[in-house]
């Protein structure tokens, strides 16, 4: 077991500007220091830039949303919406169509 995981302490080293900080109450300082070296790396940016980065956080969020597989009353409706659609236009794959799909692979 790690010296650190039952404790609220943890390590964590800042080597910017010489300063040293060995150790971190819950990540106080260090989520200080990462939120603030976020910020000057961001404006130092253009604009198309800080789009890309804005689109990426968006997508890193919503991955953690979906991982935990809990998702809305409205939008379990909208998809099960969106499924009885594509059936009604006849876009989906039968069970017989997929079990021949299978047996050529």
């Amino acid at each position: 077991m790690h010296p650190f995981s039952a404790s609220p302490w943890r390590p964590c080293y800042l080597d910017k500007l010489g300063l040293k900080i060995k150790f971190v109450e819950n990540g106080e300082i260090m989520s200080k220091a990462i939120n603030q070296e976020m910020y000057n790396y961001f404006m130092e940016l253009n604009d198309a830039e800080k789009r890309s980065v804005v689109q990426m956080i968006k997508t890193f969020l919503l991955g953690r949303k979906q991982q935990s597989g809990q998702i809305s009353i409205d939008q379990y409706n909208k998809e099960i919406d969106e499924a009885m659609k594509r059936m009604d236009e006849g876009r989906f794959v039968s069970q017989e169509d997929l079990e021949k799909e299978a047996d050529k692979w």
